[in-house]
């Protein structure tokens, strides 16, 4: 989904950003985190475990090339905040349980927001 100039935010072009991820009910408790900012990434990710427990239904698969070659992915749709603004995004399911970032922040969402070095 594409924002107008206006609704978009203005994020520094840094390893991390904080976002608010809803769950699939928009419950009064959302999830505030901090998400990696992959510039080089075309795709947004959630840890998978992480979309179970906030019940983001799957939506899909999605074929996806990484470093270890190519594999079938989980999508789910989720409603993100960064600086106040909402955004609908999809996101590809992966175990990110080894890394420290619990989502991240790829072109598909990024190019939604203004980025400032």
């Amino acid at each position: 989904m594409k924002n107008t100039e206006e609704d978009m935010v203005r994020i520094p072009l840094s390893r991390k950003t904080e976002v608010t991820v809803y769950t699939n009910n928009r419950s009064k408790w959302p999830v505030i985190l901090s998400a990696k900012i992959d510039t080089g990434a075309d795709i947004s990710s959630i840890d998978k475990f992480l979309a179970e427990s906030l019940g983001l239904e799957s939506i899909g698969t999605r074929r996806i090339r990484n470093a270890h070659g190519v594999e079938e992915r989980d999508c789910v749709n989720a409603t993100l905040t960064i600086d106040d603004i909402e955004y609908q995004v999809e996101l590809t399911c992966s175990d990110r349980w080894d890394l420290k970032f619990p989502v991240l922040l790829g072109f598909d969402v990024l190019e939604t927001v203004y980025l400032e070095e």
